[in-house]
């Protein structure tokens, strides 16, 4: 595993297909416990585990457990404090990569359509398009002008 940051940006963590991996996040002896906060897909899916722990010195902890770990699991990881779960001060993030050059996108989420129509060419337009690695860099591509009958 590797750490790669640039400017003041968040470190990402960058994995290579590896079976599992694994994250502990911890707080200080006395503090609340953590957990991890997980997508709704992340909650039911039988890879991941969360678990209470404390270390050797005392500290309240969350481990958090991916096996068998894809493409698809690239993206953020969030550990909360359980007293406080929607302070953004008291969040800690990481963003992980799972490289894999063959599928290099990841699956966008259900919410989002697989098909996007712009009607209104004035109007900004944000396209979902998230890569398993930060070396791959997608470029847009134009299609010919919709045609309206």
């Amino acid at each position: 595993m590797s750490a790669s940051s640039s400017g003041r940006s968040k470190p990402k963590f960058c994995l290579s297909s590896q079976p599992v991996f694994n994250f502990m996040c911890c707080v200080d002896r006395g503090a609340p416990s953590v957990s991890w906060l997980l997508r709704e897909n992340q909650r039911e899916d039988p890879r991941i585990h969360v678990t209470n722990c404390r270390n050797s010195t005392g500290q309240s902890c969350s481990m958090l457990v991916v096996r068998k770990v894809t493409a698809n699991d690239t993206g953020y990881f969030t550990c909360i404090h359980d007293d406080f779960p929607t302070n953004e001060d008291l969040m800690t993030r990481i963003y992980v990569f799972v490289k894999d050059y063959r599928n290099p996108f990841v699956q966008i989420y259900p919410e989002h359509p697989d098909i996007i129509y712009i009607l209104d060419a004035k109007k900004a337009v944000v396209v979902p398009c998230r890569v398993t690695s930060p070396d791959i860099k997608p470029k847009k591509a134009t299609a010919v002008p919709f045609k309206q009958h």
